[in-house]
């Protein structure tokens, strides 16, 4: 094969190595609360050395089976290595496969390689992306197999400072129930946004006898802001200080990652460790049934449904309530463990109907899914609050904006979650009575 080939083949092995995987089980590039900065680099090393290995075996095959010489590397590297690009979340497979179609297609006009047939490579490019998913599985099995995540030497201490305790619940009393609130991607720092402690607010106005928890940032595993990461850290500083959409547009890529099936499951891990971590420092007690409504905005909304269910398991079986405001949502999580979403959408809210049209799983012709069986269960209740925006001064939350029947629509959403923790705590009392 020629250099070229041999380029584009070595892009693809090493695009098919989950190296974040690796990174985080060494600290890097950020610490994490259950992964504590490790000497084992042999471990690492090795684990590494052995998927390198299979994805390089696995990409020989593939360019030996399909003809196509991964595409040669000087016909890739105006759009991008598409080996290098497998890895990417969300963006990353579909970019692999435009990139081999395209750099295919270019080499066969230049007369350099045979053109193949449309056909074929798209096949090839689809096994590419297979194969890429494949290998990512095996460098975490056998990071798991060598260096398996320590557990920290102490949990982290959540700020409770930020919460909102019940006025009526006395020092030492429990609170009838707990609403964790939990921001969009507008939140970069540990203070909520100002929409936030507005609804907080006029919600425990509403529910005196329950604690608003806002300590959890849900845009963020760590539980800090991006500027205080030991390697990045100085970068996100400078940008927030220039402008500080920068760290906003950081949250909105935070919440696409959060779509791709290679990553989610662990960020909803994470972020159910930190709903439930928050809780107890809130005063939550596990074991004694306590309610939990979860209430999301936009990308907190979606944390908000994927880690519901194991946040009641992880409270010994809680019943959990979700009231869910323009979530952006692709439908796929798992709602077993919850006893009802209320889903609060409006047609002014172009980035709540974006994943409708985006994913599968959420339309209503296939009603295929979790989010549709859920639904068929009758643990879905969408709720239409139109013409809300977003955000801004018609949003869901806002102060000033008014609904038909003369309530603001911050009004409006304080009534919805008060009414949905009531009914929680009624079903939840009546069980305890049976």
């Amino acid at each position: 094969m020629s250099a070229p080939v041999w380029l584009s083949l070595a892009a693809h092995a090493v695009g098919g190595v989950d190296w974040q995987a690796a990174l985080r089980r060494t600290g890097m590039p950020y610490r994490h609360p259950a992964a504590q900065p490790t000497r084992s680099a042999a471990a690492v090393g090795g684990a590494l050395a052995g998927s390198l290995a299979a994805s390089t075996c696995a990409a020989a095959a593939l360019v030996a089976v399909a003809g196509v010489p991964a595409g040669a590397l000087r016909h890739v590297l105006a759009p991008a290595a598409a080996g290098v690009a497998a890895p990417f979340p969300v963006l990353g497979v579909p970019v692999a496969a435009w990139a081999e179609t395209a750099c295919a297609r270019r080499a066969g006009a230049a007369g350099t390689t045979p053109r193949p047939p449309a056909l074929r490579a798209a096949l090839a490019t689809v096994a590419f992306g297979a194969v890429h998913a494949g290998i990512h599985q095996l460098v975490r099995g056998l990071l798991d197999a060598a260096l398996p995540v320590p557990e920290p030497s102490r949990p982290v201490e959540p700020s409770t400072g930020l919460n909102v305790p019940g006025p009526d619940v006395e020092a030492g009393e429990s609170a009838d129930g707990f609403v964790v609130y939990l921001d969009g991607v507008g939140r970069c720092e540990a203070r909520t946004t100002p929409v936030g402690r507005a609804l907080a607010a006029a919600v425990s106005d509403r529910l005196p006898r329950w604690h608003v928890v806002l300590s959890v940032m849900p845009s963020d595993v760590t539980q800090e802001p991006a500027w205080r990461r030991p390697v990045t850290g100085p970068l996100w500083r400078r940008l927030h200080r220039s402008d500080g959409r920068w760290l906003v547009a950081r949250g909105v890529w935070e919440a696409v990652v959060a779509l791709d099936p290679r990553y989610r499951d662990r960020l909803a891990e994470a972020h159910t460790t930190a709903v439930v971590d928050h809780l107890v420092a809130a005063g939550y007690r596990r074991g004694g049934g306590t309610p939990v409504v979860l209430v999301g905005l936009s990308g907190g909304a979606q944390t908000a449904l994927r880690s519901a269910s194991e946040v009641a398991r992880a409270l010994g079986g809680a019943p959990v309530d979700v009231v869910t405001f323009g979530a952006f949502a692709d439908g796929s999580a798992d709602l077993h463990g919850v006893r009802r979403v209320h889903a609060v959408v409006s047609w002014g809210d172009p980035a709540e109907l974006l994943p409708v049209l985006l994913f599968p799983s959420r339309w209503t012709a296939l009603g295929v899914g979790a989010w549709h069986r859920a639904k068929r269960e009758g643990r879905v209740v969408v709720r239409r609050h139109d013409f809300a925006t977003h955000i801004g001064p018609r949003g869901y939350f806002s102060a000033t904006a008014t609904t038909p029947d003369g309530r603001t629509r911050l009004a409006q959403a304080a009534d919805l979650v008060a009414s949905a923790a009531r009914e929680l705590s009624r079903g939840s009392r009546s069980r305890v009575v049976r």
